[in-house]
């Protein structure tokens, strides 16, 4: 009886050892999921972010890029050029980008014609129904975003793909006319995903919503299908890391890039997880002790705490990677109100103690008022106010402004989400300042030169309009002038276009010389050319101007021309203190005075009545 007893015993301690190791065991490869679960999260929520950031800059440049007037009034115009004069003129424009913004991808596209030009070049007449490829420019007219991006082989090489992001190009009414396309090589965008490979040991994979492969980190590019659509559908409609699941690779772990229509796939090595497995099997055969059970969850917590500790340390680095475009940048968590300095300036480290802290500690106003201009610094401080970042970062993934500073002159600074938690909150910022000082030069001189009349050097239609009808608000007084060229066409059949081109460069020359500083001066199109004169009243001051203009354009002498005279015919309207008179008003007045001259030889001037 004892002996059954002690028996039964000893069976019921060996069973709740059983139970137990296998409870252990259990427990522990579920913390082991968790852990490799989270772990593809965090990478997949890093990889989006950088690629947002690189897909923002994109749509940033691009809508720059369809703003100058110059582009807006020649595809509204388009069919007043012939064909070789366009290519030219868009040719030209590519150029600028390249030289300017380092883009050697550019397309435009004229929608009224369908013409497609690449790399300064007429490609073909767009038309979806012979060539399928052509179906992503219906796709960016008809969607109602300005801005939408398309992946696709490189028109040069077969062996290159593109990430392009098309900006509609709106004329003053809002009305699509064309596209404009500026490129990146997928090669930029594979860097960042080899870098997260070279720290993590796990694929990286870019992939449309069907589960379709477009690309690796290693630059293998694929057509089949490696995932059913299931796997991808809670990322498409929520955005960012909902999915995960154990395949044949491992842990697969999925991240929405809703502007590129893409995901990003994150797979860690299914051979580590196999062989967590085989440990917490080979436990339970050997009947492990509850304490080396114990033992074995105390190594795996420290194991994840390492791997925290590293993933740390990894995203600190990847940041570090990207202090070169910046001359400061924080890592600020918005929970502890903890900052961490990857790279600081020195007009900024002066007013700082230490590289890590608290920043309620740091002196934001001081900051500045030293380092920033008078008129940026109440705009400044209303966006580095951290205590309305999140509500102002809302679903955005940064929010930037430019500012300028008193030593570096203009400057961009950017918050942009480092890292989210489960319920999207944001945890942690990054804070950048990155000194835009020569781009800045870059647009200026960009738009200048899309103001101006390339040919004659003074301002084109669009922009001289623009600022006459400025003064004419502000009720200026002057005088109104339009100049046209006598019997341009008679020069340009008789002596070819170069020479009328050269006649047209001489008057401009002229009126430049004749007319003052503050004047506006412009070239309407063709050989006519209008002028606004501030506070010229009267006939008196206008025949001084006048008689200056007809000295210089009789002494014009274009040698192939063989002595022939360069003649104009000038009409005039004063707009006076009182006059309600709008741009078109005293064009149509000037314009009837500028044919009354027209009927009289030689240089002539009449005043309207």
């Amino acid at each position: 009886m004892r002996k059954k007893i002690y028996s039964f015993v000893i069976g019921m301690v060996l069973l709740t050892f059983i139970l137990t190791s296998f409870l252990f065991g259990v427990s522990a490869y579920e913390l082991i999921q968790k852990d490799t679960e989270e772990l593809a999260y965090d990478q997949v929520d890093e990889v989006c972010s950088s690629i947002n950031m690189t897909v923002d800059d994109l749509e940033r440049r691009s809508r720059v890029l369809t703003e100058f007037p110059t582009l807006v009034d020649v595809l509204k115009d388009y069919d007043s050029y012939d064909e070789a004069d366009l290519e030219s003129y868009i040719a030209s424009y590519m150029n600028d980008v390249e030289v300017l913004y380092g883009y050697k991808y550019c397309s435009v596209y004229i929608k009224e014609n369908g013409a497609y030009y690449y790399n300064g070049k007429f490609k073909r007449v767009i038309n979806p129904d012979s060539y399928e490829r052509d179906n992503w420019i219906e796709e960016s007219m008809e969607l109602k975003d300005r801005t939408t991006f398309d992946i696709d082989i490189n028109h040069d090489s077969e062996n290159e793909w593109t990430l392009f992001a098309n900006t509609k190009i709106l004329d003053e009414k809002g009305n699509t006319i064309g596209l404009v396309g500026i490129g990146i090589p997928i090669d930029e965008i594979r860097e960042i995903l080899k870098h997260r490979e070279g720290a993590k040991r796990v694929r990286i994979k870019v992939t449309d919503k069907e589960g379709n492969v477009y690309f690796d980190a290693q630059g293998d590019y694929f057509t089949e299908p490696m995932y059913g659509i299931n796997a991808f559908e809670d990322s498409v409609e929520t955005g960012v890391y909902t999915y995960s699941v154990l395949t044949k690779h491992g842990y697969s772990a999925t991240g929405a890039i809703n502007r590129l229509g893409m995901l990003v796939v994150v797979e860690n090595d299914r051979h580590e997880i196999t062989s967590l497995q085989w440990h917490i099997l080979a436990a339970d055969v050997l009947a492990l002790a509850i304490i080396l059970v114990s033992f074995v969850l105390a190594v795996n917590l420290a194991i994840k705490r390492e791997h925290i500790r590293l993933e740390k340390e990894t995203k600190v680095e990847s940041y570090s990677r990207l202090s070169s475009i910046y001359s400061t940048m924080f890592l600020i968590n918005l929970e502890t109100g903890k900052f961490r300095n990857i790279v600081t300036s020195s007009e900024i480290i002066r007013f700082m103690e230490h590289r890590e802290g608290n920043i309620k500690d740091v002196n934001l106003d001081s900051i500045v008022s030293s380092m920033v201009d008078s008129s940026y610094k109440d705009a400044t401080r209303a966006f580095m106010d951290f205590g309305t970042l999140v509500e102002r970062l809302g679903i955005e993934n940064s929010i930037s402004m430019e500012t300028l500073g008193k030593h570096v002159g203009w400057c961009r600074l950017q918050f942009v989400k480092a890292d989210s938690g489960f319920d999207r909150s944001v945890k942690t910022v990054l804070f950048t300042i990155e000194v835009i000082d020569e781009e800045k030069r870059r647009e200026n001189e960009l738009r200048r030169l899309s103001q101006t009349d390339l040919m004659t050097g003074v301002l084109n239609r669009g922009s001289g309009e623009k600022k006459i009808k400025r003064r004419l608000l502000s009720g200026q007084e002057g005088m109104f002038v339009v100049i046209d060229v006598d019997k341009f066409k008679r020069i340009n059949d008789t002596y070819g276009h170069n020479v009328g081109d050269e006649a047209i460069r001489e008057v401009a020359d002229c009126l430049k010389k004749s007319f003052r500083n503050n004047d506006i001066i412009m070239r309407l199109g063709g050989d006519e050319f209008a002028v606004f004169a501030e506070g010229v009243k009267n006939n008196n001051e206008a025949d001084t101007m006048f008689e200056r203009l007809f000295r210089y354009i009789e002494n014009i002498e274009i040698n192939d021309m063989n002595g022939v005279p360069v003649e104009i015919s000038v009409g005039v309207k004063f707009i006076r203190e009182g006059d309600d008179a709008t741009f078109d008003d005293v064009y149509k007045m000037a314009d009837e005075s500028t044919y009354v001259s027209k009927k009289v030889k030689g240089n002539t001037v009449t005043y309207y009545d």
